[in-house]
């Protein structure tokens, strides 16, 4: 064993060892020589943009590029627990010693875990389940709905509910008027305690110090775990601080980060994309996680003020300051995605002016706005060999939106108040209106541009299977809800409308909400009454389809109209 000075923990050991070859007596003494090519050893240091990782078979081993070499010790000195090296080795770290290949994928995944299997639902960890809603938030409510249907005992779950946004109290009310019986016990801070963000996340820590709790399960507002088995799971894999992988839809933002910069920010790394897309899934030693963690209760005597650091006074990057805390303490952050966990929300330039804000999030959150808004039968119809109803020669019927739909748009509409008086004069028209009715039309509630993408994306796809052969586009000027109820306006006279094709969607039910309505088309003397909620009724305009509005005789009906292709 070669005794040479003492070396310090963050001190060059290249230098180190440099200096005990430049010692003439001690490299004849040991027959010293230089691993030009690093054909034994291979330091991360300075080195990183040579190393490249391989795979043969069931072993990973590194290449540099530069020599040609396959180096059998990658090892770090001192300056290797600085940024951005630290993260760097610690990435390789999950690909080597055979731990992800690409033939047998991860098998550090298997190691070290355990199993709540046989455990009796009284025998589960306790763990603390923190939620924090920092802010307005698209789509919450279904969030939330996804943290009560993990699968879980909820008896063994203490659970924390923190909201800082006055929009959403009604909805944290409801979801706990609906759960909060059922778990261990529930800790609500509200506006009103005047809590920041990062105070709160602090307390989640001292709360599961006070109650010795097994687990600290973070779950910020903006994630939907789709997956029940995702708490269960991650318990399983039995590691200290453990994301599942959670990214935007169709965007590669996401709640890990692979790579850091010099400044400790997002630093790009070859296989993130790979990671995010789920095309190499395996268990990853990452240096910063965020809206989403497991963490073992036996670590959290040194995470005390963990998501507060002097050198970092800004609220917004508490998530910074955490895992910075933890790289400094010597503790390792994962993340699982060995299986689609869910998603994340995006929350930004959330409007929330609108009475209904989701229905105004169509571009922002497509996956989560078709999940609410689009009917759950929408995409039978689109099957091959699809029976499609059709009540009339040429009209056909589909389920299109959801019930929420519905009610959101008729309340929307409501809510605007400024019905048109049903007259022929109308300026929003331009003038003169052939067959005029008391509507109000999208573009005054600014949901114009999304129904035309609603008409592009939900519509075009049933008219072409219906009426193969006509422009592939779904253009319209006239979009609007029409109010009928007698009194006011309670029918529509003969007429033909000025579209290519003309949908009209049943907003409300027939027999409860109203009586009498439909549509009866008079050169083929067939009507379409008893018209459905969230279906959508499509004819064509012009020419064939003369048709006129039959009476409403109590209640009030709301359809959506719209004239396709004018």
């Amino acid at each position: 064993m070669l005794n040479y000075k003492k070396i310090n923990d963050m001190d060059d050991d290249q230098l180190y060892f440099t200096k005990i070859f430049l010692d003439k007596q001690l490299r004849e003494q040991w027959n010293i020589k230089i691993d030009t090519k690093s054909e034994i050893f291979q330091s991360a240091v300075d080195n990183l943009e040579h190393i490249e990782v391989k795979y043969k078979g069931n072993h990973s081993y590194i290449v540099n590029k530069k020599t040609g070499s396959k180096p059998l010790i990658l090892y770090g000195n001192g300056p290797i627990k600085t940024l951005p090296y630290q993260a760097a080795f610690n990435r390789l770290a999950s690909d080597l010693a055979d731990e992800w290949t690409e033939t047998f994928g991860c098998a550090a995944c298997s190691r070290s875990t355990i199993s709540l299997k046989e455990l009796k639902k009284d025998d589960y960890p306790i763990v603390q389940l923190s939620v924090f809603i920092d802010q307005p938030i698209p789509f919450l409510v279904e969030g939330l709905k996804t943290i009560k249907e993990l699968d879980y005992p909820k008896e063994r779950i203490d659970l924390l509910v923190y909201n800082n946004a006055d929009y959403h109290e009604v909805d944290v009310e409801l979801f706990l008027s609906g759960c909060s019986d059922e778990y261990r016990s529930v800790t609500v801070i509200s506006t009103n305690d005047e809590m920041t963000g990062t105070a709160a996340r602090n307390s989640a820590i001292d709360q599961c110090l006070l109650t010795k709790c097994a687990y600290l399960f973070f779950v910020d507002g903006n994630v939907h775990l789709t997956d029940p088995e995702t708490l269960k799971d991650l318990i399983e894999q039995n590691r200290t601080i453990l994301a599942p992988m959670l990214s935007q839809h169709k965007n590669y933002w996401s709640n890990f980060w692979t790579g850091l910069n010099d400044h400790g920010y997002y630093g790009q790394t070859e296989d993130y994309t790979e990671m995010v897309d789920l095309e190499k899934k395996g268990l990853w030693n990452v240096p910063y996680i965020r809206y989403v963690y497991l963490i073992h209760g036996s670590i959290m005597p040194k995470l005390l003020r963990a998501f507060t650091r002097e050198d970092i006074s800004d609220e917004e990057e508490r998530d910074i300051s955490f895992t910075k805390n933890i790289r400094e303490k010597g503790l390792f952050m994962y993340v699982n995605n060995m299986k689609y966990r869910g998603h994340l929300v995006n929350t930004d330039d959330y409007n929330t002016t609108h009475l209904h804000s989701d229905m105004f999030q169509m571009f922002k959150n497509p996956l989560d706005w078709e999940k609410k808004y689009i009917h759950e039968n929408y995409s039978v119809a689109l099957k091959d060999g699809a029976v499609i109803t059709q009540p009339c020669p040429d009209v056909y019927w589909f389920p299109i939106v959801s019930d929420t739909f519905c009610d959101h748009m008729i309340e929307t509409m409501e809510d605007y108040g400024k019905w048109s008086d049903g007259g022929h004069e109308d300026i929003r028209v331009g003038g003169y209106e052939n067959v005029p009715t008391v509507d109000i039309h999208m573009r005054q509630i600014d949901f114009d541009e999304h129904f035309l993408d609603f008409l592009q994306t939900y519509v075009r796809p049933l008219k072409d299977k219906v009426y193969p052969g006509m422009s592939e586009e779904a253009n319209a000027v006239m979009n609007f809800v029409v109010r009928y109820r007698p009194g006011e306006q309670d029918h529509l006279e003969p007429h033909h409308d000025e579209s290519t094709y003309t949908i009209n969607i049943g907003l409300n039910r027939q027999g409860i909400d109203y009586a009498g309505g439909g549509s009866r088309f008079i050169r083929y003397n067939c009507s379409v009454v008893n018209t459905r909620k969230g279906w959508m009724i499509m004819h064509p305009g012009k020419l064939t389809h003369y048709h006129e509005g039959l009476y409403t005789t109590s209640g009030t009906r709301y359809i959506l109209v719209s004239f396709i292709d004018p």
